[in-house]
């Protein structure tokens, strides 16, 4: 399985670094400089603005859109008042898949996304809705393939007789690594699913101290940061495709693109998982 990295854009607009449409198009040259072309978007980036800022650095850089690839969660419906909405709720009913679709499309000054998801799983989801929008996007070229984030094996089986299914989103971190364990993972790889995991930067500040020691052993062995490692560890597992990255910060993708070159091997992957753990690995 060819390994990749992911650029995330959560962070990119007023959720975090607040960049103008020169530093989109500046970060997202970064990016594909390093040969990073998959670009993580959500409709509710940026309270709803992140992807219109980021459609036009790239409509800026008139660069070809097939040497970019554009992925869209779509789902998550946070209080609004120019949305109506009063609670932070979900909604799958096939109008709003569908609006949502055509507006992305619009923000991002595109004719296709190159995969669209479901940002996370409702109790009131229902599939026929679902298949219905997702099979009107995929007829009409808007979508060129579907998928859902942070779906359990059986949500995904149930939806998936309905609608085929070729990703999943799902937080998988050397904080996060219940996946690995309770055969999540497996589940995702039996039913052919492209597994990306989102988050995988541990959060060193609430590491334990045997975790952060371990790291600082590997960090001199490979010489690259400890962030580095976590996501070469991440990568490590045979059934996770991709991690999304979500730094606009030139010096850290530089560091981070390096994990796709390191091979951590088998002993020092399970020294890592023991020092999550804080006990020997089952």
């Amino acid at each position: 399985m060819e390994k990749k990295l992911i650029a995330g854009t959560m962070r990119w607009g007023s959720w975090g670094a607040q960049m103008s449409t020169q530093q989109y198009a500046d970060t997202i040259t970064q990016w594909l400089e390093c040969g990073v072309n998959d670009f993580d978007l959500a409709n509710l980036y940026g309270d709803y603005s992140c992807e219109k800022e980021f459609g036009k650095a790239l409509k800026q850089l008139d660069i070809p859109r097939a040497s970019v690839s554009l992925i869209s969660k779509m789902g998550i419906e946070n209080p609004s008042e120019e949305r109506g909405n009063s609670v932070k709720h979900y909604n799958y009913s096939k109008e709003h898949i569908v609006n949502c679709a055509e507006q992305s499309l619009r923000d991002l000054q595109t004719e296709y996304l190159d995969v669209l998801l479901l940002h996370r799983p409702s109790p009131l989801l229902e599939v026929n809705e679902v298949a219905e929008a997702v099979s009107d996007l995929i007829s009409s070229g808007k979508i060129r393939s579907f998928g859902v984030s942070n779906f359990l094996p059986e949500q995904i089986d149930w939806l998936g007789k309905y609608v085929r299914i070729e990703h999943n989103q799902i937080s998988f971190s050397l904080n996060d690594y219940s996946s690995m364990e309770n055969g999540h993972l497996e589940a995702c790889a039996s039913r052919a699913l492209n597994v990306s995991a989102y988050s995988p930067i541990l959060n060193l500040v609430n590491a334990s101290q045997e975790l952060n020691e371990t790291l600082d052993v590997l960090s001199r062995k490979f010489e690259v940061a400890k962030a580095t490692v976590s996501v070469a560890w991440i990568l490590k597992h045979p059934l996770v495709a991709s991690c999304v990255i979500g730094t606009s910060r030139i010096d850290r993708i530089l560091e981070v693109r390096r994990s796709l070159d390191i091979d951590i091997e088998p002993q020092d992957y399970f020294k890592l998982w023991e020092a999550a753990r804080g006990t020997r690995v089952p």
